[in-house]
């Protein structure tokens, strides 16, 4: 039957001041992909989580991972990205209702599947696939680095590895 192994991990945010600076409003920006300048770019999930599950029995070995993130809001305007939040009316910013845009990006689940032999002689023979459903990296109109933010979603479709260790 083997051995089995489960782990889990859930992050879950509330409430976040985005403006990391004393101010008479404060702004939620749970929930949203958010452009506040240069360096402060990064999307804000409110639920993200992990489940891992490792078996082994003797010589061989498998692992199966899946990952949660919860989807994201974006928000700019037709003049600038810069200034315009997530907030349920953004008009109420400043600028021209007929202006703003929302994308929203949705719920995604990443697989991760690997397998494992380790012969009598110490080596270990690894091969897996990671995002074994080839998700799509969401597309973010603000996004820096490949129009995404690769701080949170994986920058990769699916990829193949085989991997050789050994223990001296």
């Amino acid at each position: 039957m083997g051995t089995y192994n489960l782990e889990r991990s859930l992050l879950t945010v509330k409430d976040f001041n985005g403006d990391g600076e004393e101010t008479a409003e404060v702004t939620d920006i749970v929930g949203n992909f958010e452009h506040r300048g240069l360096g402060r770019v990064a999307s804000f999930p409110e639920l993200r989580w992990r489940f891992d599950t490792d078996w082994s029995l003797g010589d061989f070995g498998a692992s199966f991972s899946v990952e949660y993130i919860d989807g994201v809001t974006e928000c700019g305007d037709a003049v600038g990205f810069g200034n315009v939040y997530c907030p349920d009316s953004a008009a109420g910013f400043g600028q021209p209702a007929n202006t703003i845009w929302k994308n929203t990006i949705d719920d995604v689940f990443y697989f991760d599947l690997v397998g494992r032999y380790t012969a009598p002689f110490g080596t270990q023979f690894s091969v897996g696939v990671i995002n074994l459903t080839d998700e799509a990296l969401p597309f973010l109109n603000q996004g820096f680095n490949a129009t995404t933010d690769e701080d949170t979603f994986r920058a990769f479709g699916r990829s193949w590895f085989f991997n050789i260790k050994h223990s001296f």
